[in-house]
């Protein structure tokens, strides 16, 4: 939980949460009614301020304070959050928040500290995505003018619009060039990724001896096809993939439409059933390293996962690339962000790239290739050899390493010498589609406005 430097690493978070002991759960969110129950065997409820808001998309819209309500040890009730009708988004998600802290200092603690704290769905992303898939793939919804020049040659696809140009090779089955305003967003293109950095947990059950073809799908893919079919105002390109070391296949499809958005589609088929659970479905991509500020809305503010994201709460939130690095004492898998809607990488000029959808993301200055993965040989048999490697080995490179994943699996707990992540939190070898949108930035760009826009 603490480093030896006594800096506390982001499962301590985690830690706290499970462990408080005022708990909320809702009853009736119609009029606001929720539960609350004091866990404490010996205190009752007075020692702490109990406060309340609802926000909308880090607003909070209403706040307050439960006076006069008093828990008793162990004692549970109902209480109705006094909150004034107001009207809601029919396309904002809502959260109600309560937080439990100290009305005075207590022993190394100081007044204000935050002991508790829940947040309930009010309107969330499950109801707002509850929209028809079939309408949201309907080429009639997004109707945009069509591109100044369009170019498909054995070789490339280029589409110009009115400020934009899309270069897409063939060959390499991705994007090999995406600008906006003569500004490079991409690096590297999209390409299908399924695997993960080794963390501790994952080295002491073995997992990369048991997923290795994972990693080698991840590396190495065959590019069968490329189909490219031109409308007005949109372009779509299928990619069809074939993985022979696992017997499987897969398509990643961009539909460019005429405003220079992109939604991406990722599939995967497996095509035998001797297959092991995967670490990760989704895609990976290089952004300029100067795309350094990021905003999202989802979790945080500090790394969570499929299994342990309880302590982060939804909300927008802001930082740099190079913060989300954790630095743990062999360098690993960490940073990642679950159930974001959307994302944002801008430079200082405020011009760069946004994702939006439901997915986890993961950005760094790192590649996988900068860390240990166990594996000294990529065919065949072979020994997991751990390296011990240090974050002092590790050096920055030029560019935004970023995952854009529809599912990583959990990264366990139970213990550190053979215990995978419970049955819940692992993905099985199945059929798997996800859909996200890239969508460019200027510096006037709101996320918010562009997020609801293009729902």
């Amino acid at each position: 939980l603490v480093q030896p430097n006594r800096s506390p690493n982001p499962h301590i978070y985690e830690v706290k949460k499970v462990y408080q002991n005022f708990l909320v759960k809702p009853v009736g969110l119609r009029d606001y009614l929720v539960e609350i129950k004091n866990e404490h065997f010996f205190l009752d409820s007075d020692p702490f301020f109990i406060f309340w808001k609802v926000k909308s998309e880090g607003i909070t819209l209403k706040k307050g304070e439960l006076k006069n309500f008093k828990l008793d040890p162990l004692e549970s009730k109902v209480v109705k959050i006094p909150v004034e009708k107001f009207d809601l988004d029919p396309l904002k998600e809502y959260f109600l928040e309560i937080e439990f802290r100290l009305k005075e200092d207590r022993g190394l603690l100081k007044k204000g500290h935050l002991v508790a704290w829940e947040q309930i769905d009010l309107v969330n992303y499950n109801t707002l995505k509850k929209i028809n898939i079939n309408e949201f793939q309907s080429d009639s919804l997004m109707a945009f003018s069509d591109f100044e020049d369009f170019n498909n040659s054995d070789s490339l696809v280029s589409i110009i619009g009115k400020d934009f140009k899309i270069i897409f090779s063939k060959k390499e089955g991705t994007l090999k060039s995406w600008k906006k305003n003569d500004i490079e967003l991409l690096s590297n293109g999209p390409k299908p990724n399924f695997w993960r950095i080794p963390t501790d947990n994952d080295f002491g059950n073995n997992m990369p001896k048991r997923m290795a073809v994972w990693k080698q799908a991840s590396d190495t893919q065959i590019i069968e096809k490329v189909d490219v079919e031109k409308q007005i105002g949109l372009v779509k390109i299928k990619v069809f993939y074939s993985y022979k070391k696992i017997k499987s296949q897969g398509e990643i499809k961009y539909n460019i439409f005429g405003n220079g958005h992109i939604i991406a589609r990722h599939s995967f088929q497996p095509r035998t059933d001797d297959l092991p659970n995967l670490p990760r479905f989704g895609i990976s991509m290089e952004l300029p390293k100067d795309f350094e500020n990021i905003v999202w809305y989802g979790r945080g503010p500090h790394e969570n996962y499929w299994d342990r994201k309880s302590s982060s709460m939804v909300d927008i939130f802001s930082g740099k690339v190079s913060e989300q690095f954790h630095p743990y004492i062999r360098p690993q898998e960490s940073g990642n962000k679950t159930d974001v809607r959307w994302a944002t990488f801008r430079n200082n000029n405020g011009l760069g790239l946004m994702f939006s959808g439901f997915f986890s993301f993961n950005a760094s200055h790192y590649k996988p290739d900068d860390f240990d993965h166990g594996i000294d040989s990529p065919v065949g048999n072979f020994n997991v050899i751990k390296k011990q490697l240090h974050t002092k080995d590790l050096t920055e490179r030029d560019l935004v390493y970023l995952s854009i994943d529809h599912l990583q699996m959990g990264i366990g707990g139970e213990d550190s010498w053979g215990a995978q992540p419970l049955e819940q939190y692992q993905i099985s070898p199945q059929k798997y589609t996800h859909y996200f949108k890239m969508i460019p930035l200027e510096k006037s760009s709101n996320p918010k406005i562009e997020a609801r826009d293009h729902f």
